[in-house]
């Protein structure tokens, strides 16, 4: 038995969490979503308030069942989506709700289905269960986020180990499970999948050799299986779906081109190169959010994802000519 708490030690080690909000987040079952937002409201030290509805989405109350005459937009990413450090009404997708209902109100509905550290894979696993569940008329995917996916804190891990067999060649690929030298790659991870003593002396040495391999210095493998993942849902979902490139710096250096191949779903890459810096942070402060609420509003009626006879276009081209 102490084999077996020492070796997964070794293994929480090497593995990268999500944090922020942490309380606001629960653990799923499927390994390749990892983990939600949890139903509740939570007050956090710095002030600011989330509220998780029943279907585990940030903001009110909302019906499975669409109401007539309404036009569902879901929003999915990572923490720029969800709002980390702002209040439910603050984040750009309940401003854009509210932006978008000035001119026609009780039209829109637009839900927050971020998710803090969500990665490509991640947000395409989830857009599906969004597009099967939820019957929305568009689905706005916002990217930012590169690399491994991240596990919950204070979640256990194992689980997901047991359930997804696949997850030990992310953990310990074949550069890294070298010994013993004699037995194929396969047999390798067989017995670090099925064996904690065998398990358990490897990551020890390691350790000792300070040569600990991390979950996510596998960039490469990890972020191929986002593209992909992202890319086979444009494929599949062409017309109901559009890309969000934030501002932020980070989301700047991703490269859209790589998700986006082979697809004509409509991308708005949002530039804040001549704004102030606040303006270009990944948790920009509630007046930025207004301005992004702003830019896609416009942007998705100039681009005609948005139903025509609100005028939104007109009203936002003419708050543009009055700046």
């Amino acid at each position: 038995m102490l084999t077996w708490d020492l070796d997964w030690r070794y293994i929480e080690k090497l593995l990268y969490y999500q944090t922020t909000d942490w309380e606001a987040h629960r653990a799923v079952s499927d390994p390749r979503l990892m983990y939600g937002l949890r139903p509740g409201r939570y007050e956090f030290p710095d002030g600011h308030i989330v509220n998780v509805n029943a279907l585990g989405v940030r903001g009110p109350e909302r019906s499975v069942q669409k109401p007539e005459g309404v036009f569902r937009i879901i929003c999915l990413g990572g923490s720029n989506v969800y709002g980390a450090e702002l209040n439910d009404e603050e984040t750009w997708p309940a401003l854009l709700e509210q932006r978008l209902n000035e001119s026609c109100p009780g039209r829109f509905e637009v839900w927050n289905m971020g998710v803090c550290a969500y990665v490509g894979s991640q947000i395409a696993r989830r857009a599906r269960q969004a597009g099967e569940q939820y019957d929305p008329d568009l689905l706005i995917l916002a990217l930012s986020n590169r690399g491994g996916r991240a596990f919950l804190w204070g979640a256990p891990v194992e689980p997901y180990f047991d359930a997804a067999p696949w997850m030990w060649q992310k953990l310990l690929p074949e550069y890294y499970l070298k010994q013993p030298f004699f037995l194929s790659y396969s047999s390798r991870i067989w017995l670090a999948r099925h064996w904690r003593t065998f398990r358990f002396g490897f990551l020890a040495i390691k350790a000792a050799q300070e040569d600990f391999h991390h979950w996510t210095d596998d960039f490469h493998e990890h972020e191929t299986e986002n593209i992909y993942s992202i890319r086979n849902f444009l494929a599949d979902e062409v017309g109901k779906v559009c890309v969000f490139q934030c501002p932020a710096k980070r989301c700047r250096e991703l490269d859209i081109s790589g998700y986006m191949e082979g697809s004509d779903a409509p991308l708005f890459s949002l530039n804040a190169d001549d704004l102030p810096d606040e303006y270009r942070l990944i948790h920009p402060p509630a007046y930025v959010m207004e301005w992004y609420a702003d830019s896609v509003a416009g942007w998705l009626a100039e681009n005609g994802l948005i139903p025509a006879e609100c005028g939104i276009g007109e009203a936002v081209r003419e708050e543009r000519d009055c700046i």
